[in-house]
């Protein structure tokens, strides 16, 4: 019997290790969904990117299997992300409208012109 998650691919078609990378090179479209409990934060990540000591989810849980590099991902990195999210999306939210006050101004002034 294969050992499950345990970093080493022992089933041909890598079913013992759906929490790890070590069978990545099996299915290269496979991916690590992360366990993040906020809907707005849930994404997926390739396999190959779990356990490979860099915090991909932001809750850590690519990295919470890894024996062999130990990683220790901020607790915080959840509420970071959210505010970077939060913060790029104001800024793009203020760029439209910039553009839309300026889109306004060039049909009003042609408009005037063609009075």
């Amino acid at each position: 019997p294969s050992a499950v998650n345990d970093d080493y691919c022992d089933e041909v078609d890598g079913r013992d290790e759906i929490r790890t990378s070590a069978c990545s090179h099996i299915h290269k479209k496979s991916l690590f969904y992360c366990n993040e409990q906020d809907d707005s934060m849930k994404y997926s990540i390739p396999t190959s990117r779990v356990n490979d000591g860099v915090c991909d989810c932001c809750d850590g849980s690519d990295e919470s299997n890894n024996a062999f590099i130990p990683t220790s991902c901020p607790k915080t990195l959840c509420e970071e992300a959210k505010s970077l999210l939060k913060r790029d999306a104001l800024a793009q939210y203020r760029h439209i409208q910039s553009s839309l006050r300026a889109r306004a101004a060039l049909l009003d002034a042609y408009r005037q012109k063609k009075n």
